[in-house]
C-alpha cells in the first residue's frame, strides 16, 4: 500500500473514532449527567430541609425548656413589671443606665400617679405608676445611647415628654429633661 493511501485510510479512521466517540457522548454520557445532576439538586435540597427543620426543632426545645417552668415565667414578668413601686430599684437602673452610657445624671424627681386598670381582659389586674422626671447632661451620642437603654431596660418604660437643649459655652453638650414612667402591679 502506498504511504499517501494509509493516510487517508488513518484520517478516516480518525474521523470515525471521533464520530462513534460524540455518538457515545451523546447518547450515553450526557443523559446520565443530567441525571446525576437531577439527584444531587434533590440531595442537596432535601439537606437544606433537614437542616431547616432541625434548626427550627431546636428553636422550639429552646422555648419549650425557658418556658418550662412557670415560676421562671413569672420572674420574667416580675421583673418587668414588679408587683410594688421598687422605686428605689428604678432609681439604681437609671443611675446604672447614666453610667453606662456616660451621660451625667443631673436631677430626678418621683411621683407616683394613680392606679388605672386596663381595658378588656388582662393577666396584670391594675397598673401604678412610678412618674421619674430626669435631667441628665451629655455629647450627643450619650444623650442617645441613655434613651435607647431606658427603652429597651428591663423593667417597662416609656419615655414621655422629652427636651434636648444645647449647653451654652459646652459645644456638643446637650441636656436633656425627659419624663419617663415605670409601671408596677397591684
Amino acid at each position: 500500500m502506498k504511504p499517501s493511501t494509509k493516510r487517508i485510510l488513518s484520517i478516516i479512521l480518525s474521523v470515525a473514532l471521533l464520530v462513534g466517540a460524540l455518538v457515545v457522548y451523546g447518547n450515553f454520557i450526557r443523559p446520565e449527567m443530567e441525571s446525576v445532576a437531577k439527584a444531587r439538586s434533590l440531595a442537596a435540597s432535601k439537606e437544606n430541609l433537614l437542616n431547616n427543620q432541625t434548626a427550627a426543632v431546636v428553636q422550639v426545645q429552646n422555648v419549650i425548656s425557658q418556658f418550662q417552668t412557670a415560676e421562671g415565667f413569672s420572674e420574667k414578668i416580675a421583673l418587668a413589671i414588679p408587683r410594688e413601686p421598687a422605686t428605689t430599684d428604678a432609681l439604681n437602673q437609671v443611675y446604672a443606665i447614666s453610667l453606662s452610657s456616660k451621660a451625667d445624671l443631673l436631677d430626678f424627681s418621683v411621683e407616683m400617679q394613680p392606679f388605672r386598670t386596663p381595658s378588656g381582659e388582662s393577666v396584670i389586674r391594675q397598673l401604678g405608676t412610678v412618674s421619674l422626671n430626669i435631667s441628665a447632661r451629655g455629647a450627643y451620642q450619650d444623650i442617645k445611647s441613655f434613651l435607647q437603654s431606658l427603652e429597651t431596660n428591663a423593667r417597662i418604660a416609656n419615655v414621655g415628654e422629652m427636651r434636648i437643649t444645647p449647653v451654652a459655652g459646652m459645644s456638643g453638650t446637650y441636656t436633656i429633661s425627659a419624663t419617663v414612667e415605670m409601671y408596677f402591679q397591684n
